[in-house]
């Protein structure tokens, strides 16, 4: 199911007539985000420039969610 504000900012991007792989990677990335948030149950719509800077950290660690066994 499409998310909504994603999909708005890729068309847009569409319209600017960015280059297909460049919107591809913002996709991509774009996906990585939003399971980010799931991840640490955050809604898009509270995100502010410490979650920003804890989003990029995680995606330059390698993206990989913390798998907790008890």
């Amino acid at each position: 199911m499409p998310i909504e504000p994603i999909q708005r900012y890729l068309n847009y991007c569409r319209k600017r007539q960015l280059a297909a792989n460049t919107v591809n990677t913002y996709a991509c990335r774009l996906v990585d985000f939003w399971q980010w948030l799931e991840y640490k149950s955050l809604n898009w719509q509270d995100v502010g420039l410490q979650e920003l800077a804890d989003f990029v950290n995680w995606y330059l660690l390698g993206g990989e969610v913390e798998v907790i066994f008890e």
